[in-house]
């Protein structure tokens, strides 16, 4: 019997049969000895090639748990494993089956961009109802009047009001910020917030584009030119550059005098560009100006007195030769922004070696003259 063919077959399926539901067990519940045990579905692979590979059909799919009864494994999450085989001469490659389908994963959409509706042009901002709406780069809305850009533009607000509508916004390649400050240029009206200077200086620059002349707007009456002022301790080579490029005098006149501390030869040539030869010229004769006006000023000595037995004309001498020595130290310091202060400390100690009552009150004198002369002279340039 145990020779017998069909006896042998039969117990050899049997055991193979048995040795294959046992390793099936180990797989899935307590690992693999046919290779590492980090994951299941390379193994089951491997079972399946061992069955093909000895032609055995063993129904144990009843027994056999699906990948995806296994999804909460760390094994099934978008990992890609490799594994060996047991005879090491060949590799098994494969995906393993995402947790969530990918038609399961909702992608919400941006929301819109918000839109920002500026303060100072509101729907109710003034008396009477708009009938334009301009929109920034930026995504503000401004609401203005077609009558106040059309009086004010030679160009119809650069051809963008040629038909009026309230329902669509007129896109304007304008941040806020410049937009802002151009159409409270028209309106005449004061800011909310002061504006930047580098603002200032776009919109400024920004104002022919639009049919605005810089020059007729920004005058003393304008609050942006009192914004503009207002930088010229901060700023002043480049706002008058900037009033010079468009030939507003009072503007660059006013800021002039906050120029007296600067030197011409250290005003670069681009800078130089900028402000032009006429306005370049207005500046270089205010230095000159002032600085031969201040060693007029200086020359003349202190006037002197009667001779009297303690001081005659002779002893008088002594309080012009210090006088001489004073005007001679600030000549050859001479600045045309010198304060009137800087030149009484200059004279103040010449009064001291003086002894003579009535050459002290003189020298006095003529200090005080020489600081109110100073005074007068013009600070600013000229036509």
């Amino acid at each position: 019997m145990w020779k017998h063919p069909l006896f042998c077959s039969a117990w050899c399926m049997g055991l193979l049969s048995w040795l294959l539901l046992v390793a099936l067990r180990t797989v899935l519940h307590e690992g693999s000895c046919f290779g590492p045990t980090d994951t299941h579905a390379p193994r089951l692979a491997c079972l399946g090639h061992l069955m093909a590979t000895c032609d055995v059909s063993v129904d144990f799919v009843a027994q056999w748990k699906s990948p995806a009864r296994y999804k909460d494994c760390a094994y099934f999450h978008d990992t890609e494993v490799r594994e060996k085989s047991w005879t090491n001469d060949w590799l098994i490659e494969q995906t393993a089956t995402p947790a969530v389908s990918p038609s399961s994963v909702i992608v919400a959409e941006d929301p819109p961009s918000a839109i920002t509706i500026s303060r100072a042009f509101q729907p109710a901002s003034h008396h009477k109802p708009y009938d334009v709406v301009l929109s920034s780069l930026d995504t503000v809305l401004f609401y203005v009047h077609s009558d106040i850009l059309l009086r004010t533009s030679d160009n119809g607000f650069s051809s963008l009001l040629s038909a009026p509508c309230t329902s669509t916004a007129i896109d304007i390649s304008e941040m806020s910020a410049v937009l802002d400050a151009l159409l409270h240029v028209l309106y005449s009206e004061p800011c909310a917030e002061k504006p930047t200077f580098q603002t200032l200086v776009i919109a400024v620059d920004h104002m022919r584009y639009y049919g605005l002349e810089p020059r007729q707007h920004l005058t003393s009456s304008n609050p942006m030119y009192g914004y503009l002022l207002g930088f010229a301790p901060l700023f002043p080579l480049d706002l008058y550059a900037l009033a010079a490029r468009y030939d507003i005098f009072e503007l660059a006149a006013s800021t002039s005098s906050h120029l007296l501390r600067y030197s011409l030869p250290t005003i670069s040539d681009e800078m130089a560009d900028r402000i032009g030869a006429v306005y370049l010229n207005r500046l270089f004769h205010l230095l000159v100006r002032r600085s031969e006006a201040l060693k007029s000023i200086l020359l003349r000595s202190p006037y002197p007195h009667h001779p009297t037995p303690r001081c005659n004309f002779e002893a008088q001498k002594q309080m012009n030769r210090a006088w001489s020595l004073g005007v001679a130290q600030l000549v050859w310091e001479a600045r045309p922004d010198i304060p009137a202060n800087e030149i009484e400390s200059a004279f103040s100690p010449l009064a001291i070696p003086i002894t003579c009552e009535l050459c002290r009150q003189s020298l006095a004198d003529r200090m005080k003259e020489v600081v109110t002369l100073w005074a007068s002279v013009d600070r600013t340039i000229s036509p």
